[in-house]
């Protein structure tokens, strides 16, 4: 009883040790003046000397990085679905960009080149390897062999550059996009592909229609591409596509679903996707955001003209832009 009591006292002294230590603490960051450049230049590797920035540089590289796990991961399931082995030649140029130089942004431009190009190098195996497996999986006789559908992806969407979607659809042949989902739960999102054709239903592989939205693709977005498709393929494309073709995905938890577009026919031609256009603006200016806070563009420049807070009633009154040719 005695050896219990004491370790009573011991754990009752140690809480109100706790408990002081804990009022001291809170006293110090309700007072101290220097919490914030604590906080900012931790990393001081000599007097007077802080390393600063590399949460933020090369936000492109950070982004490219996180894009190819993300990919890597999903490749991985893919993989192991079909027994085979083709991501190791992404696995090892992600393991490098972890080094505290790479991902960081802190290293020099050439090294940085180098880190780019190994992740695009393997990046384009592991494509090739996903491509046959996604075939092998959705074939109807379950065999790799000789499987009826080639799939393809498209990498630059972001410049509206997709040769497989671009293609005319006619009446016996169709457009087959599989989206496959890496989570562990459902996961529904808008799938936008450019196409050429005006009239298209997409069903899903039940059979289901499915509400689609064509939208016409703008001036700029079409000048984009050109540049683009030239500096990163070296290749002069044709006519940019007309519309994106937009429609909403349900995908299971890691698993896939297949969806079919083509021209209608009989019954389906009034689910066809509808098409909406860009009016131009009749103000000079357009506000946008959700709330309080609103902002006003420039519909002739684009620029950002205005930016108030009806909470705070705060409005800047100066705008700085910089501009690098």
């Amino acid at each position: 009883m005695q050896n219990m009591h004491q370790m009573n006292l011991g754990h009752s002294n140690a809480m109100i040790i706790s408990r002081k230590l804990s009022i001291l603490t809170k006293m110090i960051r309700v007072h101290s003046l220097l919490p914030n450049a604590i906080a900012y230049c931790r990393y001081a590797d000599s007097t007077n000397a802080y390393w600063t920035g590399y949460f933020t540089s090369r936000p492109t590289f950070k982004g490219y990085v996180r894009m190819l796990s993300g990919y890597y991961l999903a490749a991985r399931q893919i993989e192991f679905l079909v027994g085979g082995s083709f991501t190791s030649s992404l696995e090892d140029p992600l393991g490098i960009a972890q080094h505290h130089d790479a991902v960081s942004g802190t290293a020099k431009q050439h090294t940085t080149d180098d880190y780019s190009k190994r992740l695009a190098l393997g990046a384009s195996q592991v494509e090739k390897g996903v491509n046959t497996a996604l075939a092998c999986l959705t074939s109807s006789k379950g065999t790799c062999m000789s499987p009826a559908v080639k799939f393809s992806q498209c990498q630059l969407l972001n410049i509206s550059y997709c040769p497989s979607t671009e293609e005319q659809i006619s009446g016996g042949k169709g457009l087959v996009i599989t989206a496959y989902n890496p989570l562990g739960w459902e996961h529904s999102d808008f799938i936008r592909v450019p196409v050429n054709d005006l009239h298209l239903v997409v069903k899903s592989s039940d059979g289901s229609f499915v509400d689609s939205q064509l939208v016409e693709v703008d001036n700029v977005t079409s000048n984009l591409r050109k540049l683009y498709v030239k500096a990163y393929l070296g290749i002069n494309t044709d006519k940019p596509p007309k519309y994106w073709l937009v429609f909403q995905a349900s995908v299971p938890p890691m698993g896939w679903n297949t969806y079919f577009v083509s021209k209608p026919k009989g019954a389906g031609s009034n689910r066809m996707g509808y098409v909406s256009t860009i009016a131009s603006p009749s103000k000079d200016t357009v506000e946008v955001g959700p709330g309080s806070l609103k902002m006003t563009f420039s519909s002739a420049s684009g620029q950002l003209t205005r930016m108030f807070n009806s909470i705070t009633g705060v409005s800047p009154n100066t705008f700085w832009f910089c501009y690098k040719k």
